[in-house]
């Protein structure tokens, strides 16, 4: 996964940047850009790590476009995505049992989550993150439950 590869192109003095799809391969199919099919290759065997799962040619290239998508619309490099699929995979659960390995089982959730906030680099190494929680609404639910436990 690294940002950008130049393949040589039908004339020999000049080259052409990678960007989503290369060339076309057997049976008209395209074939898949080597670093965006690398990404989703990580994500593959991070998942399999700890779960059974079959992921086929068909979600890989599912995978590779929204790859593509995080690259060209969300301005991520190749070296972001890998790391925060990493992130979320070394991630331990917290004690209530919440993964975020449990969660990103494919790169649209990574790209959801990731563009809502709610993962981000550097979040298992303490750096500050912005908060997504409703602070006035945790301190009611919290007044709620000690009335209740009191009663």
């Amino acid at each position: 996964c690294s940002s950008t590869v130049v393949l040589p192109s039908a004339s020999a003095s000049s080259s052409a940047s990678v960007s989503g799809i290369q060339e076309e391969g057997i049976g008209g199919k395209e074939k898949p850009n080597p670093e965006h099919r690398a990404c989703s290759l990580l994500l593959k065997t991070r998942i399999q790590e700890r779960r059974q799962a079959k992921i086929d040619e068909r979600r890989l290239s599912t995978w590779d476009r929204d790859v593509r998508l995080m690259v060209a619309q969300d301005g991520r490099t190749l070296d972001q995505i890998t790391a925060i699929i990493h992130e979320c995979h070394d991630m331990p659960p917290t004690a209530s049992g919440f993964s975020w390995r449990d969660q990103i089982l494919s790169m649209e959730t990574l790209r959801e989550k990731w563009n809502d906030g709610k993962i981000s680099i550097g979040m298992n190494r303490g750096e500050p993150k912005k908060s997504t929680i409703d602070g006035e609404a945790v301190m009611r639910q919290l007044e709620e439950a000690e009335r209740n436990g009191r009663r």
